[in-house]
């Protein structure tokens, strides 16, 4: 998890976001260490990584990485600014930390929040209204070269919900939360 220091609404990189609304840092910090301590209470063991002024969106550390392995992380891309400067903040603190790591190819784009570990050999993958999905196929190919995953594509269809972190939660082994609007 990394502390919300430089949390922000500089660039706009989901529909929830504007630039007429100011983030409230005291409530940011406060939500924050309220779930850490969440997290740690149920249990997780909670691994800090330093905030950067490059990146206020780095708080969002699903996005950054997927642990595929043990030891293993693929280093995904954002769209638009984060996608230049956050991959090698992630790929530092994972190597740091003993993780071998893979960066996405250049010309891919693939963050986190659209990744979803099912068990240990699949995983669920959203894709994003009009995306070419270029970085979920790499993807996909990956995972079934290097560990025999498989990937199910998921398509997202409504532009408030471009996550597939924000429809669906593993709650427990074979448990998920699903949201459905209408």
């Amino acid at each position: 998890m990394c502390p919300p220091d430089y949390f922000d609404v500089n660039y706009l990189f989901n529909p929830w976001l504007s630039y007429d609304q100011k983030v409230d840092k005291q409530r940011a910090v406060e939500q924050w260490e309220r779930l850490v301590d969440t997290l740690e209470e149920a249990g997780a063991d909670v691994e800090f990584m330093g905030p950067s002024e490059t990146s206020g969106a780095q708080v969002f550390t699903a996005d950054g990485a997927l642990i595929y392995d043990d030891d293993k992380a693929l280093i995904l891309r954002n769209d638009g600014v984060r996608g230049v400067a956050e991959p090698k903040l992630f790929a530092d603190w994972l190597e740091g930390h003993g993780f071998q790591t893979e960066v996405l190819p250049p010309k891919y784009h693939l963050d986190g929040g659209n990744i979803l570990r099912i068990d240990r050999g699949s995983f669920l993958v959203g894709i994003k209204p009009g995306s070419p999905h270029e970085g979920e196929r790499y993807l996909a190919k990956m995972l079934r070269l290097v560990s025999g995953a498989s990937v199910e594509p998921i398509h997202l269809v409504d532009e408030k919900y471009l996550h597939l972190d924000m429809v669906v939660g593993r709650l427990g082994e074979k448990v998920y939360l699903v949201f459905t609007s209408g």
